[in-house]
């Protein structure tokens, strides 16, 4: 009996933590409330133009995010929100909080590079409203002091760090609402080759994540 639990065990890490060892993370699915169509653009580095609508190309790309790849989107998205300003407040938020769905093989690390010269306006804004910016959650992102450099607006984006492992399955990302001029980028990472915190602590979530859970 004991030998079969063990074997479980070892089947479901191999299953759900190690698919392909070293590949890159196949992004299955990516599906935006705005319709329009988001791509696995790769992985980031100097050169990579992060949108689809509007020109900006990465000048530097911190070490912590090498190996990551960068889903492609619409920059005019920033600005989409899809509330009434009629609707009771649960369902603004649960409109906000329920932007882009990323489906990944794997489990994944996870980053947000956000729109520095923006951030702080944004933040103020979704405050007033009354609803928190999902990013800002501190049980979920850690805000780091890295900054990833692009041109085409002189962008300085700020590097948000998940600080879970998230396993195979469905990620969940908010929107930023009607002040937003330069959408985020998420970036993933195979989880297998960093599983470890930098406090040494292991985290994992599991199943499917939403940003307002």
């Amino acid at each position: 009996m004991l030998s079969r639990v063990i074997f479980g065990v070892f089947a479901l890490f191999f299953v759900l933590i190690l698919p392909a060892f070293g590949d890159n993370v196949n992004i299955v699915d990516i599906v935006a409330k705005s319709g329009n169509i988001y791509k696995d653009g790769g992985v980031i580095a100097v050169g990579s133009e992060v949108f689809f609508d509007k020109k900006v190309t990465m000048l530097e790309v911190p070490d912590e995010i090498k190996e990551a790849q960068f889903i492609k989107g619409w920059n005019d998205d920033a600005k989409w929100h899809f509330n009434d300003p009629q609707d009771p407040i649960d369902k603004v938020i649960d409109d906000q909080e329920n932007f882009l769905k990323i489906t990944v093989d794997r489990a994944v690390r996870l980053w947000i590079l956000f729109d520095r010269t923006k951030e702080e306006a944004i933040i103020k804004t979704r405050k007033e409203f009354g609803i928190d910016l999902w990013l800002c959650d501190e049980k979920k992102f850690e805000r780091t002091s890295t900054i990833a450099r692009a041109k085409g607006s002189n962008i300085d984006f700020t590097v948000y760090r998940a600080k879970s492992i998230y396993l195979k399955g469905t990620i969940i990302l908010g929107a930023l609402g009607s002040q937003g001029e330069i959408m985020y980028v998420p970036l993933v990472a195979d989880a297998s080759s960093q599983a470890v915190q930098p406090d040494g602590k292991l985290t994992v979530v599991w199943g499917r994540l939403k940003t307002d859970q």
